[in-house]
């Protein structure tokens, strides 16, 4: 009888562990936290990935980065609304291959939005990703190309 109790445990917390792993795995949120141009953060609801913003169809694509994590590559694309964006309204965001936009920045103002996960893996994908958009040089490069002299990058 001892054995059977102990076997029946011994599934039971079996079970109990895979649950607690599917159900991990559907709780990663995602949230984004802005800034104005005073530096006052705002942070937004949780959502999900499917719900993280996408570029838009009209954005320009200035340029494309190939970086590798855990053998597996991603692709980190820079665009921009330039120059068909409204006055004072233009910006640049970086977009993950497999997550979506994980920064943007004004063109114009000293505001930018960042995205954070809840998930930690997937936060050092993000914080890595960010690191090769600041050390790459080439990322701005194209960029600079597509604005005018007169109109200053932040």
């Amino acid at each position: 009888m001892r054995t059977i109790s102990l076997l029946f445990f011994i599934l039971f917390l079996i079970y109990s562990c895979g649950n607690k792993t599917a159900e991990k795995e559907q709780t990663t949120k995602f949230y984004t936290i802005s800034t104005n141009d005073y530096f006052e953060q705002r942070k937004s609801d949780t959502i999900l990935q499917k719900e993280i913003e996408q570029h838009k169809e009209s954005d320009t694509l200035f340029q494309q980065y190939v970086f590798e994590l855990n053998k597996e590559r991603h692709f980190i694309g820079g665009f921009t609304n330039y120059p068909h964006a409204p006055m004072d309204g233009d910006y640049v965001s970086y977009e993950l291959d497999n997550l979506g936009i994980i920064y943007s920045k004004s063109l114009t103002w000293k505001s930018y939005t960042r995205l954070y996960s809840t998930n930690d893996s997937i936060s050092d994908l993000i914080e890595i990703a960010l690191e090769h958009v600041i050390l790459n040089q080439d990322l701005d490069g194209e960029l600079k190309k597509l604005i005018p002299k007169q109109q200053k990058l932040i």
